[in-house]
């Protein structure tokens, strides 16, 4: 992924690739490397409740409903990894705009007023069509009649219907409720593959301040 940046502090224009494991600012003092080390860790530091609450409203009309009368199911399904795909561009945007909401945290300061930009490249895209078969579970029970399973990222609920309409109306509506945390849950599961979460790897914040420490200046 590219991150393109203008108007960071010294930094006039920028352009970043994260997809390698390291990324490593080298030049003289006062070229602002300090500026592209602080918005890096932003990146990694983002709101993950944030986040989450800002894809429950891209995902309202994405659960799809099927019933079948003969068989007395009704089920509840979307294609987590097909939304995904789909939307990527849209959620790394969130994801931009989460970082640009903490610039003032980052850097204690309000005055700073940059471009951020999240450029999805062909290798995430490449990363993200390996996670297809990823993420599986089967979690059913009454005969394998009710419960959720999630193979190749379609997420499904289902159950036994009574074939009355109220019921079946409220059962719906109840259950594109519950279900949206699960999915979210799920994307978020995806995402972390991609932008790397700090919860899955606390030691992230702790490199960038342990070089300023040791070298006195950042270099990471």
């Amino acid at each position: 992924m590219n991150v393109i940046i203008t108007g960071l502090g010294l930094i006039q224009n920028a352009e970043i690739n994260i997809d390698k494991k390291f990324t490593v600012f080298t030049g003289k003092n006062n070229t602002g490397k300090s500026y592209l080390n602080y918005l890096l860790y932003g990146l990694y530091r983002i709101d993950e409740d944030k986040l989450a609450r800002q894809l429950h409203s891209l995902i309202t009309n994405e659960i799809k409903v099927e019933t079948n009368d003969k068989e007395r199911i009704i089920k509840l399904s979307i294609d987590i990894y097909g939304f995904i795909l789909a939307n990527l561009e849209r959620i790394v945007d969130l994801y931009a705009s989460l970082l640009l909401e903490n610039i003032s945290n980052l850097f204690a300061t309000n005055k700073l007023k940059p471009g951020i930009k999240l450029i999805v490249t062909e290798e995430d895209k490449k990363l993200f069509l390996k996670l297809k078969g990823n993420f599986n579970y089967i979690d059913e029970d009454f005969d394998g009649l009710s419960g959720y399973s999630l193979k190749d990222g379609i997420l499904i609920y289902k159950t036994t219907t009574n074939k009355n309409e109220d019921w079946e109306k409220d059962f719906i509506e109840e259950h594109r409720k519950t279900m949206k945390p699960k999915i979210v849950s799920e994307i978020l599961r995806y995402l972390k593959n991609i932008f790397t979460f700090p919860n899955d790897h606390p030691a992230n914040s702790n490199v960038f301040f342990l070089s300023r420490k040791i070298c006195d200046q950042p270099v990471l």
